[in-house]
């Protein structure tokens, strides 16, 4: 191949035309970074909405986007939903109402099918239903063997630039954009000379410095039409949607701190457009970009999708409605008209405790069941990070992690300490950690190298043949030690670790801002008075071994991590004198018998662990035992509920899961989440929701200006929606937006995952993670939010955030009012429509 030698490098542009297109292409290019959605690394993978960036647009009309430019998908095949019609998941009413709801948001309706023509489809579709499933295929390029060529190469170049210390040999140009980057190290590499594209090395020198200029020039060369630019672009930036999400992210982090955003990112673009011109790709790469109607086959899946929704809806509040009507008025009526003689706040009389989880799906289960243990305990649903912006520094770090949602940034670092020692012993113990940690890390890089992995494996494979023995045989049974045990690092078995926060003075957290910081938690909580005498913050953490994407299943409030530190710190901070003291001047006033502790639950055992046990008055410690019994009955009945789920004949192997390296599903993470419910606790607690549900407490009587709601609606349910679209993404479309088969996971850069040796950086969830093998776990389903407040509240705070007024009218995500027991839904105009 020779496409270089007879032409010029880059095509001549003319004044007069670089002029007029300049202003245009830079918003095409701006609309284009616009539409890709960064993916964190691997030490705070989070779930994030790839389709955030076609918030205008509808869901259908996202599907027709995609298709003009990649073979992207944003439904499932027609066997899937003629196998939820065969086994009654969704009725033939559910399909007349999806049907009725689809029309009234179309201008012309003539073209959707009728219930009996969808009825027969799916009937149709049942005869030739597909039997097996093929998981982490990826198609070959439409470009063939050269387009494969393109990716291996974008992915080589990629993975050495943004190494974050796995390579033993470091990119000399890392310091460099990414573009900059590629084009010194280009000056160098003959691989795709050697290939047959001569002089590719003198045609990138040729491209223009600034990679903005370098597209407009390639689009002009490859004879783009300016109507198809970001069609056009969003294609070639799909053929590497994990390494443009990568970039991406390295945008939003860059504009964090005052850089360019989106360099990498246009700097990509530029690079692989190179690719193409210098491969001389013909025009009919952008041939099959053009705008075509919907087809019939996709109406249809569309709207059993909406059916499909709509028979979740009617399951849910119909189960409100039943729990509503077996218990007192006075009770459940709406939050407007509660008194709070019986209010959630005061349920019971002089409860044993009162417990936070997290509003993650799998703390469902464990509340429902400790609630049915014991009447002595409430149970409360907030988001995990509990509202606090922290960073929690380990002993012997100097940073540490950002213990809140991704998109927030911590305003101050919480350190960790030993309790009852020295501070020369603090520092004696924080300089071995250290020592020990470098120790570690520079024994796993040379175990890994290309000079050490053949030689240490020849040394030390017989020594280490008694460990993976054991770990094969699941000879230790030592089970869950936390994820903050000190005996980690060997610093001894009588140290302690805790939170101090003796720091926070000189970082400006001063007495005033932590009393503020505890009104925030404990309002924004509905618990301002009535308090049991232990209150207990739970956040939550994944326990699993040899598990490169485990942060996924960490808390996400949290940045993807666990939530131990954050519910440490809330108890130390309200649990302060002079902070009660403050809040007693605001209005809520915590009795001296009220102890706050932290706890965590471990959502692959399901086991409650409880910290800071040294701090609990004597006065407490029946209380506390009566707390742990009750919990633990608790963990007993959610795990026995759980076995099925994940295939075990006991408890033991539910909990072999959580230590086994070569487990693939040692738990199901938020896989079924389908409703985010913020209501009183009376509204849900008598309720199986089977694990599919946020549930955030929320009393409106308590919140007469909507504060708490916008606080809600804007972050937490927000957050749910992100999570529901990134498991939504990677069940519909694992080849853009999954990342394959797990079995075959590489780490690369020590950022990210490749699937085997090469390819795209894979972005979102293993299939291993959303179908057992028979069928699929995850239920692909835009949110539904059900919120207890009255329409004009939730109008008002629309009102004020157009970017969520508009994911609900557009129809990414579904919302229902509940008003004086009343169920509204929410309609593509914004009108309520009653249930």
């Amino acid at each position: 191949m020779n496409a270089l030698a007879t032409e010029p490098m880059i095509a001549e542009i003319p004044d007069s035309h670089h002029c007029s297109a300049a202003a245009r292409f830079a918003q095409t290019l701006a609309g284009v970074c616009g539409k890709i959605t960064p993916v964190w690394p691997l030490d705070d993978y989070v779930a994030m909405n790839p389709y955030a960036g076609f918030a205008d647009q509808t869901l259908i009309q996202c599907h027709q986007s995609f298709r003009r430019f990649c073979d992207g998908t944003l439904l499932m095949p027609m066997h899937y939903y003629a196998a939820q019609f065969s086994e009654g998941k969704v009725t033939r009413s559910d399909i007349a109402e999806a049907i009725r709801q689809t029309e009234e948001s179309l201008v012309d309706s003539s073209e959707l099918p009728s219930l009996a023509e969808i009825v027969f489809t799916l009937n149709q579709s049942l005869r030739r239903q597909a039997s097996v499933i093929e998981f982490g295929t990826k198609n070959e390029p439409p470009e063939g063997r050269w387009g494969t060529a393109i990716i291996e190469e974008i992915s080589r170049h990629c993975s050495a630039h943004y190494d974050q210390g796995q390579a033993t040999w470091a990119s000399p140009f890392r310091s460099r954009s990414l573009y900059d980057a590629w084009r010194e190290m280009m000056k160098l590499d003959r691989k795709f000379e050697w290939m047959g594209v001569s002089q590719f090395r003198q045609f990138v020198s040729e491209l223009p410095d600034d990679p903005a200029d370098a597209i407009l020039a390639l689009l002009i060369r490859l004879n783009v039409p300016e109507s198809q630019w970001e069609s056009f672009l969003l294609s070639r930036a799909f053929t590497v949607p994990g390494w443009s999400a990568w970039a991406k992210y390295q945008g939003v982090m860059a504009e964090r701190s005052g850089g360019i955003a989106d360099e990498d990112l246009i700097g990509l673009l530029a690079i692989r457009l190179a690719y193409d011109t210098a491969l001389g790709h013909p025009i009919s790469y952008c041939d099959h970009l053009r705008s075509e109607p919907a087809s019939a086959d996709v109406w249809v899946r569309t709207i059993l999708l909406r059916a499909t929704e709509i028979a979740i809806q009617n399951r849910i509040l119909e189960s409100i409605k039943q729990a509503r009507l077996e218990r007192p008025l006075s009770t459940v009526s709406n939050a407007a008209s509660i008194d709070p003689a019986t209010s959630d706040t005061a349920k019971a009389t002089n409860p044993l405790a009162q417990m936070v989880f997290c509003i993650d799906v799998r703390s469902e289960r464990i509340r429902r069941h400790i609630e049915a243990v014991t009447s002595g305990i409430e149970t409360f649903g907030f988001a995990g990070f509990f509202g606090l912006p922290i960073e929690f520094v380990p002993l012997g770090r100097q940073s540490g992690s950002g213990q809140v949602p991704v998109l927030l940034t911590p305003q101050f670092q919480v350190h960790e300490t030993i309790a009852g020692v020295s501070d020369d012993e603090v520092e004696t113990a924080a300089q071995q950690r250290a020592v020990i940690r470098s120790w570690r890390k520079s024994w796993k890089q040379f175990a890994t190298s290309a000079v050490g992995c053949f030689s240490f494996v020849e040394t030390t494979g017989l020594l280490s043949a008694g460990s993976l023995l054991s770990r094969t045989l699941r000879i230790d049974r030592s089970g869950w030690r936390g994820p903050s045990n000190p005996s980690r690092d060997a610093i001894g078995p009588n140290h302690q670790l805790r939170l101090t926060l003796a720091n926070l003075e000189e970082q400006g957290i001063t007495l005033p801002k932590r009393i503020e910081m505890a009104t925030a938690v404990l309002t924004n909580l509905g618990i301002t008075r009535d308090f049991a005498r232990l209150v207990v913050f739970c956040g939550h953490a994944s326990q699993t071994e040899n598990n490169p994407l485990q942060a996924g299943l960490d808390c996400g409030a949290c940045g993807g991590h666990s939530g131990e530190s954050n519910a440490r710190f809330a108890a130390m901070l309200i649990n302060q004198p002079a902070v009660r003291a403050g809040l007693a001047e605001t209005g809520i006033v915590i009795p001296e018998s009220t102890h706050f502790l932290p706890a965590v639950h471990n959502t692959t055992t399901d086991e409650i662990v409880f910290y800071d046990l040294q701090d609990v008055p004597a006065s407490h410690q029946n209380d506390l035992k009566e707390l742990q019994e009750g919990t633990a009955a608790a963990t007993r009945l959610t795990q026995a509920e759980r076995m099925p789920l994940v295939a075990s004949d006991s408890i033991t192997d539910l909990l072999r899961r959580s230590l086994d390296w070569s487990e693939v599903r040692p738990e199901w993470g938020l896989a079924g989440n389908a409703a985010f419910i913020a209501a009183p606790r009376t509204f849900t607690e008598s309720i199986d929701l089977n694990g599919r549900a946020f549930l955030h407490s929320y009393d409106e009587s308590a919140d007469p200006h909507s504060q708490v709601l916008e606080t809600i609606m804007t972050a937490p349910l927000v957050v749910a929606h992100l999570i529901n679209m990134q498991y939504y993404a990677s069940t519909v479309d694992n080849e853009h937006f999954g990342s394959g088969s797990k079995t075959v996971h590489n780490i690369v850069g020590g950022f990210g995952v490749l699937s085997g040796n090469g390819g795209d950086l894979q972005t979102g969830l293993p299939i291993q993670s959303l179908h057992d093998g028979k069928k699929w776990i995850h239920e692909p389903v835009r949110l539904l939010g059900i919120l207890a407040a009255h329409r004009s509240a939730i109008d008002g705070v629309l009102a004020k955030h157009a970017g969520l007024r508009q994911s609900i009218l557009n129809g990414w995500l579904n919302l229902i009012a509940i008003e004086d027991g009343q169920p509204y839904r929410c309609t593509h105009t914004g009108q309520w429509e009653a249930v």
